[in-house]
């Protein structure tokens, strides 16, 4: 058994450690507010899509109609199942507009247009919806009515739309925030809506985001020493709030406090090294480039507040949800960048790929997240398939941005993916000699990234030195004594240290398959099969679809005589299919042999 597909295990696309990679590396966004939130009941807002899709109801129906529903509605969820969201709300469009009275079906048609972005079919329905019965409808299409009226200016009509759309649920925050947005809007001083948003008592975990819209607020104002002070707040609530770190930064940067946005900048980083707007903006304050903020008008408070709540939605796992802030934040102001930025971001985890690009397209080079959009264009590239193009567009985007570490990873990591060692050690390299200051723990990740490289061309002594340093840096990480450990055994040196090394990893990840296949495996090789057979059976139990712990497991089964159960297990490994070619040789033998 080589070290190269037991290695494997933790270096599959994501090098498991202080890299994030290509994958984490931009997506920061999605995460900007969730990671404060948790699931307070401030937030629970009232889910649009029914837990089960709607029945058509055609029995007052002509013959023709009622076809039309039917066909409408099938196809509407078969396009569901698929996770076609575009093609089934305009099924469900086709199937409404045959049975109007149909409630279930309009609103399951309105939540899905809105989820996928028609806004045109959306508002068709809305306005269905609100003809046909203003009380009985979705709580989300009076949200795209209030924001229609408000963004056109009939302030009135949209406060008297949130209030009926409040309901039972007067206390929900994004209600409080539309309302003062409104009113502020009317022409209500800004002192004012600030004292009724400060009076305001969120759920538990959101007074991050109230001190966000305070800070906001204070900017309106003009008090930027306010605003500064009300997002330093959110920042000590929790330093991993990415939208108030990196609207504190701002706020500094265009106040002239370069040091002070650095500061900011750089302990966010020290928490999330990978963060590509982070990074970017670092860069920004060191090369002395200068920024203004933009002016604040009713559409981009709407859009905000929608924005924080699709990434809390995220946060908590309701994409649906999530799509369908995103989208009533774009149709409160199309080109509000992170909606954009994050809807792409569901789109390609989505893996709707063309969709995703068409949004990252939209990112244009003066918004924020412009190098984050286009790293992402890179990695969907990647996923797509076309690796050559995805490589070549990170190589143009390192060599347009060679001063965004970040850009690096993500072109490093390609190279990895595609066994170009040689290149991802040199880059990984670059990145090591870049580092300023003195090293530490968020560093071990560019070790760690270099040695495994080093390791697949085989050039175990540079590899050793790479893995020990980057254990040196962070000496509990489970993945990092896991690798180095089982290469000095699978080299035959060290042994005493390696298999110390993996006894402590398993003792930090218990249940990580991976590594405690590593040591059911050293056990074997050692030839301790009772004690062998205990690990490699818990391993499979943990990653019951893994070819390699499979084989493993029937390899000791084998040699304590239970061949019928080592037959299982080779067969299990054969079906799930190894990577390595040598090892799916091995196994075609074992089973014709044994």
């Amino acid at each position: 058994m080589s070290f190269n597909n037991t290695a494997n295990h933790v270096t599959k696309r994501i090098v498991q450690i202080g890299v994030t990679t290509a994958v984490l590396v931009v997506s920061p966004f999605m995460l900007a507010a969730c990671q404060t939130a948790g699931k307070s009941a401030a937030l629970e807002t009232p889910e649009p899509i029914m837990a089960e899709a709607p029945k058509p109801k055609p029995s007052n129906l002509n013959h023709e109609d009622a076809g039309k529903v039917f066909e409408g509605y099938l196809g509407a969820r078969l396009a569901e199942y698929r996770g076609d969201l575009d093609m089934a709300g305009k099924l469900y469009l086709r199937a409404m507009r045959a049975d109007t009275e149909n409630g279930a079906v309009r609103d399951r048609a309105f939540a899905l247009l809105l989820a996928s972005g028609d806004y045109q079919g959306a508002v068709e329905v809305a306005k269905a919806s609100l003809a046909q019965d203003k009380e009985k409808a979705l709580p989300l299409v009076l949200m795209l009515a209030t924001f229609d009226y408000a963004i056109t200016g009939k302030y009135d009509e949209a406060l008297q739309s949130l209030e009926a759309m409040r309901g039972n649920s007067p206390d929900l925050v994004q209600f409080e925030l539309i309302e003062d947005y409104i009113k502020l809007a009317q022409g209500m001083p800004v002192d004012d809506v600030i004292s009724s948003l400060e009076a305001f008592k969120p759920g538990a975990g959101l007074v991050v985001y109230k001190y966000y819209h305070l800070g906001r607020l204070y900017e309106r104002k003009g008090d930027m020493d306010k605003a500064i002070q009300m997002y330093r707040s959110g920042q000590m609530l929790d330093p991993s709030a990415l939208f108030i770190v990196s609207r504190l930064g701002l706020v500094l940067e265009a106040e002239g406090q370069a040091e002070a946005a650095k500061a900011v900048y750089n302990s966010f980083l020290a928490l999330h090294p990978n963060s590509l707007l982070i990074d970017t903006a670092l860069q920004r304050v060191k090369k002395g480039e200068t920024i203004t903020l933009d002016a604040q008008k009713i559409d981009d408070d709407l859009a905000e507040v929608m924005f924080g709540l699709a990434s809390i939605m995220m946060g908590q796992n309701i994409p649906l949800t999530a799509r369908q802030f995103l989208h009533l934040a774009l149709m409160a102001k199309p080109d509000h960048a992170l909606s954009v930025f994050t809807i792409g971001l569901v789109e390609e985890q989505s893996n709707n790929y063309e969709r995703a690009l068409s949004y990252y397209k939209r990112i244009k080079p003066d918004m924020l997240p412009y190098l984050a959009a286009q790293s992402r264009i890179g990695e969907t590239y990647y996923r797509m398939g076309e690796t050559e193009k995805s490589i070549k567009y990170f190589e143009n985007l390192v060599a347009q941005r060679p001063d965004v570490p970040t850009l690096k990873q993500a072109l490093a990591q390609n190279y990895f993916d595609e066994k170009q060692y040689q290149k991802a050690a040199d880059v990984y390299g670059t990145l090591i000699d870049s580092v300023e200051g003195p090293l530490d723990r968020q560093h071990s990740g560019l070790f760690f990234a270099r040695g495994a490289a080093y390791e697949r061309m085989k050039q175990y002594d540079k590899a050793t030195v790479d893995l020990s340093k980057a254990l040196e840096l962070d000496p509990q990480n489970a993945v990092i004594l896991n690798y180095l450990g089982y290469m000095w055994i699978d080299q035959g040196k060290n042994i005493e240290q390696g298999y110390d090394y993996i006894k402590q990893a398993v003792v930090l990840r218990p249940n990580d398959g991976a590594i405690v296949d590593s040591l059911g495996w050293v056990y074997y090789k050692r030839g301790k099969f009772d004690v062998a057979v205990r690990y490699l059976e818990k391993a499979v139990s943990l990653m019951p679809d893994d070819a390699t712990i499979n084989m493993h497991l029937g390899d000791v089964y084998h040699k304590l005589g239970r061949t019928n159960e080592a037959r299982v297990q080779w067969r299990r490994a054969l079906e799930i299919g190894p990577e390595n070619p040598a090892d799916l040789e091995r196994l075609q033998h074992l089973m014709t042999s044994n």
